[in-house]
């Protein structure tokens, strides 16, 4: 009886070692799959912010490019500024 008793808390052992082991395997991949998610993650807001200033910049150009021409446009009408060019022809 001692034996059989013997036996079955050895292959008690063995389960819970190969249940453990089972457990550590998921444990890393679920910290591997943490890492990735987290590493796709950062790419992700870095191209989104990207992104938001380019849009930005491209905004920015073309109300600049607008009040340029406006801005030279009114000097000229004002009498500010000759428009060298307009005397020449």
């Amino acid at each position: 009886m001692r034996k059989f008793k013997k036996q079955y808390e050895q292959r008690q052992d063995t389960e819970k070692k190969n249940k453990f082991s089972i457990y550590e395997k998921e444990v890393e991949t679920m910290v591997e799959k943490d890492k990735l998610l987290d590493k796709y993650t950062l790419l992700e807001m870095q191209k989104k912010e990207c992104l938001r200033r380019v849009q930005n910049y491209s905004i920015a150009k073309q109300y600049l490019r607008d009040i340029k021409v406006n801005a030279a446009a009114s000097l000229f009408n004002a009498g500010f500024y000759q428009n060298t060019l307009k005397y020449a022809i």
